[in-house]
């Protein structure tokens, strides 16, 4: 496996509220909790998420009453991910919240343009303005937006996160306004060495566009300084063994716990536009995901996009072939 190391350079200012220091943004997160209401911590399954939410647990003194968990389900993730978070927090003895989205994939009958809703009846197109638009279908996943939207996304147009986790993740808190209090914690497990643009986060600010009259809701980013092998012996540390799907990709214990580098295998969809082509390919090899990978094999054929700029899913999984050689071409 390939290494590949970050050069960390100082976060910009944001716009909106923000604490580039990370003493005063934990005094902060402790003054927003002191009135009762909650620490959110958003978990995928992977390392980064798992260890801020062991951070939550047992070092930042919060009760378990304190701490909600929240799962995005998706069913392009790795089978029994669902299973996998909820034993940990029955483990940890923290709540566990799961959503899935579901939108209406709408069609304009003026300009043919498709469009993604969650309200009923939107047929209003945001293309045209025309009041002909039609349901094709519920959107229920990643591949499911890319079949309607006929493109995957890519690092400027992620239209996934928005759509299957952020959405998600705030339409649930909106739900839940009399449960988390008025001014509620959600954790995130972004690190600056995993991405250029990750380098710009701060500590601490408040979640863009979601704050109402009766909750302001702060974003807690407690690891962004930690290192790949930080988060893995995060988990180590608390007895949580990791993801299955990272040994599946071809990780061992060694890269985990004693190689420090940066990159590596992801936990998140099967087919991540981020993940490696090395990678999927591995997960092509499970009878686990062999069917689900195929399907966006399918989309991709059928929508006319690549997977990545330069590089197919149907490349990514085809067997390499084998040259037929003869004696003769050892001679």
């Amino acid at each position: 496996m390939s290494g590949r190391v970050i050069q960390l350079k100082p976060p910009k200012l944001p716009d909106c509220f923000a604490v580039l220091d990370k003493e005063e943004a934990n005094r902060q997160v402790y003054q927003a909790l002191a009135n009762g209401s909650k620490l959110i911590v958003n978990v995928s399954g992977g390392k980064d998420g798992l260890a801020t939410l062991l951070i939550a647990r047992y070092e930042m003194g919060l009760s378990p009453q304190q701490l909600i968990v929240h799962h995005q389900l998706l069913p392009e993730a790795w089978p029994g991910t669902l299973e996998y978070i909820e034993a940990i927090c029955r483990q940890l003895g923290v709540t566990f919240w799961f959503d899935q989205c579901d939108y209406g994939g709408y069609e304009c009958g003026n300009c043919g343009f498709h469009y993604t809703s969650s309200r009923v009846d939107q047929t209003i197109c945001p293309e045209c303005k025309s009041n002909t638009g039609v349901e094709l279908t519920r959107l229920r996943g990643v591949l499911d937006l890319v079949a309607h939207r006929r493109k995957w996304p890519d690092s400027k147009v992620r239209f996934c996160t928005d759509y299957t986790k952020i959405r998600v993740f705030n339409s649930r808190l909106k739900q839940e306004l009399a449960t988390i209090g008025p001014t509620p914690v959600t954790v995130l497990g972004e690190r600056w060495r995993e991405s250029a643009q990750r380098q710009q986060l701060p500590w601490l600010r408040e979640r863009p566009k979601f704050n109402t009259q009766q909750v302001r809701l702060l974003e807690y980013r407690p690891i962004l300084d930690y290192r790949r092998i930080e988060a893995f012996r995060k988990l180590r540390q608390y007895g949580i063994t990791p993801h299955y799907a990272y040994f599946a990709q071809g990780m061992t214990e060694h890269q985990m716990f004693e190689l420090d580098e940066e990159s590596g295998p992801r936990c998140s969809c099967v087919m991540c536009i981020f993940a490696q082509p090395e990678h999927v390919r591995r997960a092509y090899e499970l009878p686990l995901v062999k069917s689900l990978v195929e399907r966006a094999v399918q989309i991709e054929a059928e929508s006319g996009h690549r997977w990545k700029a330069r590089q197919s899913l149907a490349e990514v999984i085809q067997p390499r072939k084998l040259a037929n050689l003869t004696a003769e071409d050892f001679l």
